[in-house]
């Protein structure tokens, strides 16, 4: 996994501000905590791979509210580059979810 900021030059189909677009639309459709900073050069992340991506991924991650429990302080949204959707999230512990899919997991 290659991971590169938002200004460097790639032949992605999806901008970075087109990615942060998609990540917010894709959190209140569902409904889904967490805080997506408004300056998108400071949450979203372009990976040349990604497990469960085929091509680019964008990464666009989300502050989340302080908890007592172990994990991560944020959740991420993973975007395929080619398809222009979120295929999933990853929790405060790494997990996917799947929130737009009737399983979720």
């Amino acid at each position: 996994m290659d991971k590169h900021s938002v200004d460097e030059e790639f032949n992605t189909v999806l901008t970075a501000k087109q990615a942060w677009k998609i990540a917010k639309d894709y959190q209140e459709k569902y409904n889904l905590s967490g805080s997506i900073h408004d300056d998108f050069t400071k949450s979203v992340m372009l990976y040349q791979g990604f497990p469960l991506i085929k091509g680019y991924a964008w990464l666009v991650t989300a502050e989340l509210p302080p908890n007592s429990f172990e994990g991560l302080t944020e959740m991420t949204y993973v975007i395929s580059d080619c398809k222009g959707t979120v295929n999933h999230t990853l929790d405060h512990h790494g997990t996917p979810y799947y929130a737009h899919l009737p399983n979720k997991r």
